[in-house]
């Protein structure tokens, strides 16, 4: 050996793993057992509390973040609204159902509206004024027939998640 791991230090690892050989042995999964998929309700309903026990972030113990059902909350940048369920190689999955931290949100708020607004300038002119507005409480809709008498032939619509 090259003395910078002690013969202690070695058994106490070795003693961790025979440790876990023997919790995992009693557990009365069979070895080589095949995989099984079980999407039992009890099994949804602990692991998506050992899931919201585990997240750091957003955790709001004794209500110290200020979030509100009637306050908007902003969700910022395109991973919130993907669900990360795994990393690959050993740890590939296929989960039953996934919930992104975005959906997750906007599942437990009160209302989600928008505000469409319509321009003649691109979003690059500083002070821009919008020439209607409207709120909408659902994207799915199409304009094909909007007309407005100060637009000009080429003109700008953003679309903006108000809560």
């Amino acid at each position: 050996m090259s003395n910078k791991v002690s013969e202690q230090q070695l058994d106490d690892r070795v003693r961790n793993v025979l440790n876990l050989i023997n919790y995992s042995l009693a557990s009365g999964v069979p070895e080589n057992a095949p995989e099984k998929r079980l999407n039992r309700r009890e099994d949804q309903a602990l692991l998506r509390r050992a899931a919201s026990e585990s997240i750091v972030l957003l955790k709001n113990d004794d209500n110290v973040l200020s979030f509100t059902k009637s306050k908007t909350t902003a969700v910022i940048g395109p991973n919130a609204k993907i669900a990360r369920y795994g990393v690959g190689g050993s740890a590939s999955l296929l989960p039953y159902y996934s919930v992104s931290p975005y959906d997750g949100i906007v599942n437990q708020c009160e209302k989600v509206v928008f505000s469409w607004r319509a321009y003649n300038e691109p979003a690059s002119v500083k002070d821009r004024v919008p020439l209607d507005e409207r709120v909408l409480v659902d994207l799915n809709c199409f304009f094909l027939d909007y007309e407005h008498p100060d637009l000009a032939p080429v003109w700008y619509s953003p679309t903006t998640k108000l809560g």
